[in-house]
């Protein structure tokens, strides 16, 4: 056998077995014997709900699609798929509530972590603050005293479940602003159940 043939069978030797790049297999390659599938997102989201579903004490819910709602589904450059979930409580985002699945190409899941926040499952959740009393406490905070200087508005309010001083409170979070001439936009945080303004901090100028 001559020292070209020996060559030759080594290189084929190398590609059948899938080391003739470096001696490695890339991670994101197929494994062996599983056929390339392409799948849609809704493969991987209905695949994501099933876990939680199956493991409904691990994640303290009854209802999987309503407590932890779609975020954000998106594909990498090496084709693997990232399902990010919000956490809700009846209805009410959890701050920081956030779970995440990530997925191979071909279906196999490599990743479930993410920060589920327990202590939102004890939170009371109807508020004594409604939504247009927290937008008027907003407003009679951050009014000016130049008369020269439009009276402020609301440019967001939505209420959260959020950790404060240690402990998980309901909170209304409005944003205001006097309009792009007169500054950056005010940002309040406000108990849902005592009207309590609990931060009012600068924002953006919008």
């Amino acid at each position: 056998m001559n020292k070209l043939m020996i060559i030759t069978i080594f290189t084929l030797i190398l590609t059948v077995s899938g080391l003739a790049d470096n001696g490695q297999k890339k991670d994101n390659e197929t494994d062996p014997g599983i056929p390339v599938v392409t799948f849609d997102s809704d493969y991987f989201i209905n695949k994501t709900y099933q876990y939680i579903e199956d493991h409904k004490d691990l994640y303290h819910t009854e209802d999987p699609r309503a407590d932890f709602p779609i975020k954000n589904v998106s594909t990498d450059s090496e084709g693997n798929v990232h399902v990010i979930l919000y956490q809700f409580e009846d209805g009410v985002k959890v701050k920081s509530g956030v779970l995440t699945f990530r997925y191979r190409h071909y279906g196999k899941c490599y990743y479930r972590g993410g920060w589920l926040v327990k202590e939102a499952r004890s939170i009371d959740t109807k508020h004594s603050i409604s939504n247009y009393q927290a937008e008027s406490i907003a407003l009679g905070a951050v009014k000016h005293p130049d008369p020269d200087i439009p009276p402020a508005y609301v440019l967001k309010s939505e209420l959260f479940i959020e950790k404060v001083d240690d402990v998980y409170k309901l909170i209304w979070f409005v944003s205001t602003s006097h309009g792009r001439l007169y500054g950056p936009s005010r940002e309040l945080r406000i108990d849902a159940q005592t009207g309590t303004i609990i931060s009012n901090i600068s924002g953006l100028i919008k």
